[in-house]
């Protein structure tokens, strides 16, 4: 389990390894988000450009497209997605970081997830 503290620089690194999971899950999300993409106004393109695009508006709407594909099906384990956030306890600034595999699975998920 790996929490991740904003504050700290060093844990950056290791954040990255969650992030870059090649699973064909993922991969399935993103295509079927690009229908949502092609009836998005103004560009109605299924294009996942990000950044590139240099228009915020477009990232949004990328976003968008995979949060209603994602609203659309539901974990492995069936259920449906639950937030779940740090023990309010806790008084580190910390957030526990998931794998995506552990996400599409489980249902578990947080903001940065």
């Amino acid at each position: 389990m790996l929490f991740w503290d904003p504050t700290n620089l060093e844990d950056r690194g290791p954040l990255a390894r969650y992030v870059l999971e090649e699973l064909q899950e993922i991969a399935q999300v993103c295509k079927k988000a690009e229908d949502n993409l092609r009836r998005l106004p103004p560009n109605y393109d299924p294009s996942f450009d990000a950044y590139v695009s240099g228009d915020a508006g477009r990232v949004r709407q990328q976003v968008q497209a995979i949060f209603e594909c994602l609203q659309r099906v539901s974990p492995k384990l069936g259920g449906a997605f639950t937030y779940r956030v740090e023990d309010p306890a806790s008084r580190l600034p910390r957030q526990r970081v998931r794998l995506a595999r552990e996400i599409l699975e489980l249902g578990h998920s947080e903001c940065l997830g």
